[in-house]
């Protein structure tokens, strides 16, 4: 239990590093706000660059301490000290980060792939810290808080309307040009985070019916050397009883498998699924 739990914070460490990088070297530097608390900041800093004491505006860690203060405070007052821990760790790591990494736009000389590359390590930052069972705070937060008052809305519900209204914020700011790229860099968070949280480890699964389905069967433990399973089936159509085998392979062993069901019987019905992640022998233990 302590390894997977140092393990959890290592993955959280780097997750808040990745998450802080984003948005130092892509998301401030361009004022692209992708929502959450550090969206919130970028538009801070921008507001308060007339004043005496930050001539350069407010930095983004102060007002991520300022947002999440509260937050936490009212956290454990409403959901209790558990949900804290991991949470906690993940917000002042991401903190830290925030204020050690320079802010200097170097990713590369073009605005999209900018917006590219910081949406792909924003999503793979936060997708390692939403692994462990922890969040960055802000509006995630914010959104549990709020969903015990009016329960017939989801929390990422919650989460697209603040998120939704922080990024209106940041084209009233910036203009829309800005908040079109933003949209662009919150689509490709979202797709990465959740590749992250589903697994990398991508794989098919085929169900065929056949006639030929004890032969089949043989054949493809054979040459694939991939287990079977054979579900009894009715053709509603033909009332006819069949067997109909489903199989999980690679994707390379897909052409092999299709090929050997074809080769014993032309006629037999394949479907082919995707699959995102297959755990157990022969795949991830």
């Amino acid at each position: 239990m302590k390894q997977k739990t140092v393990k959890a914070y290592i993955m959280i460490t780097i997750g808040t590093f990745l998450m802080a990088l984003s948005v130092n070297f892509v998301f401030e530097p361009f004022h692209i706000v992708i929502g959450g608390v550090t969206g919130i900041g970028i538009v801070v800093k921008e507001f308060t660059k007339q004043l005496l004491w930050f001539q350069n505006g407010i930095p983004l860690w102060i007002t991520n301490v300022i947002m999440n203060v509260p937050l936490f405070i009212l956290g454990v007052i409403i959901k209790g000290k558990r949900l804290l821990a991991r949470t906690a760790y993940a917000t002042i790591a991401l903190t830290l980060f925030l204020s050690l990494i320079p802010i200097k736009g170097v990713l590369s000389h073009n605005l999209l792939m900018n917006v590219i590359y910081g949406g792909g390590i924003m999503g793979l930052g936060l997708g390692m810290v939403l692994m462990c069972d922890a969040t960055t705070g802000g509006t995630d937060l914010m959104a549990m808080l709020l969903q015990g008052g009016i329960k017939h809305y989801s929390v990422a519900q919650i989460m697209a309307v603040i998120d939704g209204i922080i990024v209106i914020l940041g084209a009233v700011s910036f203009g829309i040009e800005t908040a079109m790229y933003a949209l662009v860099a919150i689509y490709i968070t979202t797709k990465v985070t959740d590749q992250i949280m589903g697994g990398l480890h991508f794989a098919k699964v085929a169900w065929i019916i056949s006639r030929e389905a004890e032969q089949i069967s043989d054949v493809i433990m054979d040459k694939v050397d991939r287990g079977i399973t054979g579900i009894e089936s009715v053709g509603m159509f033909t009332k006819e009883n069949k067997t109909m085998l489903m199989c999980a392979v690679s994707k390379k062993e897909l052409v092999k498998v299709k090929e050997i069901v074809k080769t014993i019987d032309k006629h037999a019905f394949i479907l082919i699924m995707d699959a995102k992640e297959i755990l157990g022998e022969g795949f991830i233990e």
